[in-house]
């Protein structure tokens, strides 16, 4: 098959173009070119910006192609331009969804792909939690039920989709520093500030490379057409236990103390943000029952994943510190400030 990939040359991109040449697939890729992964040069470029919508229709316009796939699809006009330019010329478009399409995150159980409500608009006000992103907030999260709507509702027998939806995706070249956020501060021996939220946050994360090895398996797969999958690894964390198994990864020992919210700004503290775990009162949990019978995927073993992407990033670490690092001194002696209060009121029980 002959596949294109929107934004190809990313953290998840470049892997995801190195599984489809191991399928056999030729391969092309639409990047402006600002990284270069040397897989590059085993696949057609074409250099250009997608949001430019004239220049990426008129490139598209007489190019064939059996497969789409795009990652980088976060306005609906996006997806109306790629509906435009490839419209019944291929056989299946595969697009980067995520698990922020599930607004209600409240429940302890694993969600599962139809209960995804794609009609709704988060409410003027909202408050910011697991439906939303990092930088975008619950417009994100919006716009992906909006483009995964426009998706569902085409005839399926002349557009035909793959949806995958990621949680945060965890590797060991971790150019968010999400993982180096907290190997930072394994590396220093200090002990880590959990802010309390009360019952507290769990979620799923999404491992790098089995991400990309499921884009590999349903490219032109007849069970992967017109489906939905959550795209998550199966193992549920906590911060505690997120902490607990990088540490693990790393061959290390770690240690944590919960502080109440309303303390860390009097600690100094009060620019801390954990890029893991950070969101109070919002699971973010996905069933993968259907990816799993369906392709028959079997995700890579928690403590192989979790070695590589805790290990991968001591190995090559990001450049610079990770975010809040120099405040560090003060992340170390509130936990220090509140072990001592917990140890003396355990003591006088």
């Amino acid at each position: 098959m002959r596949v294109l990939v929107i934004g190809g040359t990313g953290y998840m991109g470049y892997r995801i173009l190195e599984r489809l040449l191991e399928h056999g697939h030729d391969v092309a890729v639409v990047s402006r070119g600002k990284l270069q992964p040397s897989v590059l040069h085993n696949v057609q470029l074409f250099q250009l910006d997608r949001s430019d919508r004239d220049a990426f229709e008129s490139t598209f316009r007489n190019e064939r192609f059996d497969a789409v796939i795009d990652n980088i699809a976060y306005e609906p006009e996006d997806i109306e331009s790629s509906i435009k330019t490839f419209g019944d010329r291929i056989e299946q478009f595969i697009l980067t969804s995520t698990m922020g399409v599930y607004h209600d995150q409240t429940r302890l159980a694993p969600l599962r792909e139809h209960e995804a409500d794609l009609t709704f608009i988060t409410p003027e006000g909202y408050t910011k939690g697991g439906a939303g992103h990092a930088t975008l907030g619950h417009s994100y999260a919006d716009k992906k039920r909006r483009i995964e709507r426009m998706l569902v509702e085409l005839d399926p027998g002349i557009f035909k989709y793959t949806i995958f939806r990621p949680t945060m995706v965890m590797g060991r070249d971790d150019r968010t520093r999400r993982v180096w956020w907290f190997v930072q501060r394994m590396l220093d021996g200090g002990p880590f500030v959990i802010p309390d939220y009360g019952h507290g946050h769990i979620f799923n994360l999404t491992y790098v490379d089995d991400l990309a090895r499921a884009y590999g398996i349903a490219t032109g797969n007849p069970s992967a057409m017109n489906k939905i999958y959550n795209m998550n690894n199966p193992e549920t964390f906590s911060a505690e236990t997120w902490i607990e198994s990088l540490a693990t990864g790393l061959g290390r020992e770690t240690s944590w103390e919960r502080v109440p919210l309303d303390r860390l700004a009097v600690l100094g503290l009060e620019r801390y943000v954990m890029p893991v775990a950070v969101r109070p009162y919002v699971n973010s949990l996905g069933d993968v029952a259907a990816i799993r019978a369906d392709l028959e995927f079997e995700f890579t073993p928690e403590e192989e994943w979790l070695k590589d992407t805790a290990q991968g990033c001591v190995d090559n670490p990001p450049d610079g510190d990770s975010a809040g690092y120099d405040q560090r001194p003060a992340e170390i002696a509130a936990a220090l400030r509140f072990r001592a209060a917990r140890e003396k009121m355990l003591e006088e029980l």
